[in-house]
């Protein structure tokens, strides 16, 4: 019986697909995502501080509306913002 090694490589490459797997998954059950949330959800969601999504905001980082005092926030615009400024870990800088 032939025994086969396992490198780190195999190891990571399977945490990839495997993970990419399950966010398939659960992109295809989850419900309709809404298109403007207030502060309240977008931290939770995110775990942005209010105090950042402000700071975004002033800056014209984000676009939102503003209902009757009531901020919303356009999802899509965060998570391209999130995205634009994604930082590449040290092990994939290095290869």
């Amino acid at each position: 019986m032939a025994l086969d090694t396992i490198t780190r490589e195999d190891l990571m490459a399977f945490r990839v697909s495997l993970l990419e797997d399950i966010q398939g998954l659960l992109e295809a059950q989850s419900p309709h995502q809404p298109k403007w949330l207030v502060k309240r959800e977008i931290s939770k969601r995110y775990g942005v501080s209010s105090s950042t999504l402000y700071n975004w905001q002033v800056a014209g980082h984000l676009t939102y509306s503003k209902i009757e005092g009531t901020i919303y926030y356009n999802v899509e615009c965060l998570e391209e913002l999130i995205e634009r400024n994604q930082v590449k870990s040290f092990q994939t800088l290095s290869k």
